[in-house]
């Protein structure tokens, strides 16, 4: 399953092979990046950075419910990989990037990424991959010019 949108007339040639992505699966993949992006990326934000909601005074309340919010979804993704390694089963694709970066995000956030054991070693298998590895080194050496140049912001810890 081809994970990235693409035009309906992109998909009908592979090559030489004639290719029709279904609709339905379209449908699906489509769907599912709007579950990252709608539904999990906002928990990831007031997990990360509570503060930007309700003000310092109120950050732990706005972490905790994003955290209470979160545990539902990570145990979607949970089950989702109970029978299989990435989102679609035998092959990685932009969700499980999308779905990684979630995971890397609040587990940054000190969320409880342990009780998902599943999800857990999803994100140490995109680890693994030499794609992400390139990426967490640049961010490694962004990071370390931001810091340098005295431009680095890291969100205060906030305790739920």
């Amino acid at each position: 399953m081809n994970a990235v949108r693409q035009p309906a007339e992109s998909n009908k040639w592979l090559g030489a092979l004639r290719w029709v992505r279904p609709l339905a699966e379209d449908a699906e993949i489509t769907a599912d990046l709007c579950f990252c992006s709608a539904t999990l990326h906002p928990l990831v934000t007031r997990i990360r950075m509570p503060q930007f909601f309700a003000g310092p005074e109120n950050a732990s309340a706005v972490k905790k419910m994003g955290c209470d919010a979160m545990r539902e979804y990570f145990q979607l993704v949970e089950d989702r990989l109970a029978d299989r390694p990435w989102w679609y089963g035998e092959t990685w694709s932009a969700m499980d990037a999308y779905l990684y970066w979630v995971f890397w995000r609040v587990e940054g956030a000190e969320f409880p990424v342990n009780d998902y054991p599943r999800f857990r070693d999803h994100a140490r298998r995109m680890e693994e991959r030499p794609s992400v590895q390139r990426a967490m080194e640049r961010e490694d050496r962004m990071t370390a010019q931001l810091e340098a140049e005295g431009l680095a912001f890291t969100p205060p810890s906030v305790s739920t």
